[in-house]
């Protein structure tokens, strides 16, 4: 259907008004805004949205929630999917407008149901955690996060900075389809409620194990404060897990202002009452000097009393600290010793360890089959690093026979997990038409991830899109840096022990936190269509 005379009209005022405000000084935001304006006041329900949005985030304006919020309303109520969610926005963190999570739960569902797919994300998180008035049903929540990902959202959240949320939500998709669905949603609920029972008879395990549910939000919908509550109960009981619970939910913030001395407080209370992952997390704060001074030795200490009790993390962050000289004298073999320990009681970090360990010949001699068996190890178990390693063994047939069937779905899985060097591997195969079809676009995509992952060849191949210079296929992987000489594998252990954080529904509704979560929300607005 052809434009109408009145549109073109309006088109070219519009236009003229845009020149003119930059004409006259304005800045592009300003300009911006007053071009949205005028749409807005004409009817016109997306740019309501956008108006909306300039004085939220006070581009091109005075920032205003209150104006925000109406503008918001305007576009909801004439039917705009983002103006639904920008009001949900407004709903959740209390802006513009009283805090309500039911409100801003019903609005994210309007707009989720209308395709935006920021709303659909955090819809999904909504039911994840059972809050907003929404019932905690995984099946829901996985099926939101899925429709938000088909629509491109992955992407905007890893290259938006989002990639640890990204990390989270996409492993508890895996989790929930790996364990069958509603079963595990069963299982979490038949032992939140045997819990409960030894709970109320003052039990101080149960309390704590209870805490984690509420904290975790498994088999019941998330309670922050129900899980302080808990977690303070068992601590004054003498109970570690407490303790240790408490300094987890004032370090992070969950529910409460973070408080790192409080932290600190109840972590080495735990620590002092035998309480391993407490250790653990101890020693990774005096190794990186968060939250106290940098101290290798004291935090080799640490890790050793914990690895004493059998702790898997522990193990694992000794090879680290043997492997580079950290509060003690390098010693490969040494270091390689404690991640076989570490990979034999389970940890998937140190299964990928062990397996760089092989593949470098470093305490071990030199054998890539061997490496490969400990990266699959590792992959299967969910650790997206050995995921790309192994990738790359398929690709360059390294330890296994090359199939680059098998090493597209490995860079895949790594990629979707936030791996950068997966990512970039991903590209490289989509650019070169290596195991799948060639896509420039996919390539880019991919690449754009690594990037936004910290991944330098990533960063490389996206100014000229070539990813190496090289006519070989295997050469160009190889070039990269995960195989041979170039690469220099991390045995940092700090990704693989960390406790489970909160579901971050506690961002909704927080402070700074909860607008940078939001952000993603507001910045998905128009990109749907």
């Amino acid at each position: 259907m052809g434009t109408s005379l009145a549109q073109q009209i309006a088109k070219t005022v519009l236009l003229a008004a845009l020149g003119a405000a930059l004409c006259a000084g304005c800045t592009l935001d300003q300009a911006q805004f007053m071009q949205s304006h005028m749409k807005a006041m004409q009817g016109d329900a997306t740019a309501m949205a956008q108006v909306g949005h300039f004085y939220y985030a006070g581009k091109g304006v005075f920032r205003d929630p209150a104006e925000a919020a109406k503008w918001f309303r305007k576009s909801a109520d004439a039917g705009n999917a983002d103006g639904m969610a920008g009001l949900g926005v407004c709903y959740g963190l209390g802006q513009g407008v009283p805090k309500d999570d039911a409100e801003s739960a019903r609005w994210f569902l309007k707009a989720a149901e209308r395709g935006q797919p920021g709303a659909m994300d955090l819809v999904g998180l909504y039911y994840q955690a059972g809050t907003g008035g929404l019932p905690k049903d995984e099946a829901e929540a996985v099926k939101w996060y899925r429709k938000a990902d088909e629509l491109g959202y992955y992407h905007r959240l890893v290259t938006g900075g989002k990639a640890s949320w990204v990390k989270q939500r996409h492993r508890a998709v895996l989790s929930y389809e790996a364990d069958g669905g509603q079963q595990k949603q069963a299982r979490d609920t038949a032992r939140f409620k045997g819990l409960q029972e030894k709970a109320d008879k003052g039990d101080p395990q149960a309390l704590a194990e209870l805490g984690d549910c509420y904290r975790l939000s498994a088999g019941a919908p998330q309670d922050l404060a129900a899980a302080l509550q808990c977690y303070r109960r068992a601590a004054e009981l003498g109970n570690a897990k407490g303790m240790l619970g408490l300094g987890l939910i004032y370090a992070n913030g969950e529910g409460v202002p973070p408080d790192q001395g409080a932290a600190l407080q109840w972590l080495r209370a735990a620590a002092d009452k035998g309480d391993a992952m407490a250790m653990v997390l101890l020693g990774t704060w005096s190794l990186v000097g968060t939250h106290v001074p940098k101290d290798p030795a004291e935090a080799f200490n640490r890790f050793a009393a914990a690895a004493a009790l059998g702790n898997d993390h522990a193990m694992l962050s000794l090879g680290y600290c043997y492997h580079a000289g950290l509060g003690v004298a390098k010693n490969m073999e040494t270091g390689t010793q404690w991640f076989r320990k570490g990979a034999d009681r389970g940890s998937a970090g140190a299964m990928r360890c062990l397996g760089v360990c092989y593949q470098r010949g470093e305490g071990v001699p030199k054998d890539n089959a061997e490496a490969a068996k400990w990266f699959r190890k590792a992959a299967d178990l969910g650790e997206e690093s050995a995921m790309g390693d192994l990738g790359r063994c398929y690709a360059l047939g390294v330890g296994v026979t090359r199939n680059m069937a098998e090493s597209v779905k490995w860079f895949t899985k790594g990629a979707y997990l936030c791996n950068g060097d997966a990512a970039f591997c991903l590209g490289v195969c989509y650019s070169k038409g290596l195991g799948l079809t060639r896509n420039d676009a996919e390539a880019v995509k991919w690449y754009q991830e690594g990037a936004a992952l910290g991944n330098a060849m990533a960063v490389k191949a996206l100014k000229d899109m070539q990813p190496a210079t090289a006519s070989s296929s295997a050469i160009v992987i190889a070039s990269s840096p995960f195989v041979g000489a170039p690469y220099v594998p991390s045995y940092q252990p700090i990704p693989s022990f960390q406790p489970s954080p909160a579901p971050q529904i506690h961002w909704v509704g927080g402070g700074g936190r909860g607008s940078n979560f939001y952000a993603g929300v507001l910045n998905s607005m128009g990109k749907h269509r």
